[in-house]
């Protein structure tokens, strides 16, 4: 349970991370929108970023209420019971809000753009492809971090540009 409620916290935190000030201008010249398309997705983003934050302070506090009921000497299953399944409410209204926020998001577009827009859909998709691409090294990546393993001996190492390798070999 406590690994769902951190995943589903780090997905919610994505919208309470600032924004880069430029990301609609990025956003208006890829997809050639107008001033009012940037405003209206910019609002619907920051309504959504002030619900989340509502809901992960309930989540917190139901987390603060289910470690005081864990800590009574008799427990009472129902207490428990309501506020974790409290916790998989909030973190299902998550997620479905923010579906909800791509679909909204979306009808800002013009049907031209929309088409345009599909090239994005074609890249998510391959997301899982492009990481087992990588994990084989048959795609090359610049990220700053280089992960590897060993598969024969298990050892496995981790640098970072600018940072401390780490090796781990049995």
């Amino acid at each position: 349970m406590r690994i769902i409620f951190l995943l589903l916290a780090s997905l919610a935190l994505n919208a309470q991370i600032p924004e880069d000030p430029s990301i609609y201008e990025r956003l208006r010249d890829f997809l050639q929108l107008t001033p009012e398309q940037c405003t209206k997705t910019k609002g619907n983003n920051a309504a959504y970023g002030d619900w989340v934050l509502e809901k992960l302070k309930r989540m917190k506090t139901v987390q603060d209420e289910i470690a005081i009921e864990s800590k009574r000497e008799t427990i009472v299953p129902g207490a428990l019971g309501a506020r974790y399944a409290e916790i998989e409410v909030i973190g299902r209204e998550l997620l479905a809000r923010r579906a909800a926020l791509a679909v909204e998001n979306r009808k800002v577009l013009k049907d031209a753009l929309l088409e345009k827009f599909k090239v994005f859909d074609e890249v998510l998709k391959l997301q899982p492809v492009i990481g087992t691409l990588r994990g084989v090294n048959l795609l090359e990546g610049e990220e700053p971090c280089f992960v590897y393993f060993v598969p024969t001996s298990g050892g496995q190492g981790h640098f970072c540009s600018g940072s401390t390798a780490y090796v781990n070999l049995p």
